[in-house]
């Protein structure tokens, strides 16, 4: 066989071999981009200014807060859930608890919808100077995928059974009763006891805060726009435990 027989054969497998490992690394592909908070909305109205932003790093059908590098902050993963030309919609944990991350089709915009139907608007943007991380990052202490500042109650006393009426009491070492305990029946928080959803106020959508039109409501209880308060299914009442101190 001839010397240029040996060498085409070299390139072939050099080639083969450079082709398979981009192929490899386009698999595992990771972008981060910066977003910058713009605003704060709540219903139709504008309740606060943008303040910092969030690096929002991508990796196959996952997304999750970061710093500049794509290292992930710990606030928590969002699955991606669905995708068309004008909208790509994650679900899962952030900073805020469980949330909506709704980008527009070419992720130049971004809507983070909270359960309680506040919704905080971000623009892709180039970082500031200096700043390598999300401004918005959990406390150690928060853990099980809440927002920072959020903490356990205090003093609380488990009742024995669950459900209306059910009730339990705490005796000291005398003897004597001090405290007892019950669920009593409340109006939902999240609602207000009106029994719809926060987010789309019963419509089942809401019109995007970025003018492109009208949004299936991603937080309406069942999860198919049913206008229905996820917290109370629709009810407009929840059931809260409360303790009381009583006397003998």
């Amino acid at each position: 066989m001839s010397m240029v027989f040996y060498i085409n054969k070299i390139i072939f497998l050099l080639t083969s071999l450079i082709l398979g490992l981009l192929s490899i690394s386009g698999v595992f592909a990771q972008e981060t981009y910066y977003y910058k908070q713009v605003n704060v909305v709540n219903g139709n109205s504008v309740i606060a200014k943008g303040n910092g932003g969030q690096f929002i790093s991508f990796f196959n059908d996952i997304c999750y807060d970061s710093n500049s590098k794509g290292v992930s902050v710990n606030n928590g993963t969002l699955d991606r859930k669905s995708k068309s030309a004008n909208s790509v919609q994650y679900k899962g944990l952030s900073y805020w608890g469980n949330v909506t991350y709704q980008f527009s089709g070419d992720f130049n915009k971004l809507s983070v919808i909270k359960q309680d139907g506040t919704i905080y608007v971000y623009q892709r943007a180039t970082p500031p100077a200096g700043v390598t991380t999300s401004s918005l990052i959990k406390s150690k202490s928060s853990g099980g995928g809440t927002a920072a500042g959020y903490a356990q109650p205090q003093n609380y006393y488990p009742p024995a059974n669950y459900g209306s009426g059910n009730s339990t009491t705490t005796t000291n070492s005398s003897g004597y009763t001090t405290y007892e305990s019950s669920y009593v029946s409340v109006d939902c928080h999240l609602c207000g006891g009106s029994g719809k959803c926060s987010t789309c106020n019963g419509k089942g959508w809401y019109e995007s805060p970025f003018g492109t039109g009208p949004i299936a409501c991603p937080n309406c209880y069942g999860g198919n726009q049913s206008g229905k308060c996820s917290k109370c299914k629709g009810t407009g009442k929840t059931e809260k435990f409360h303790t009381e101190k009583v006397y003998h």
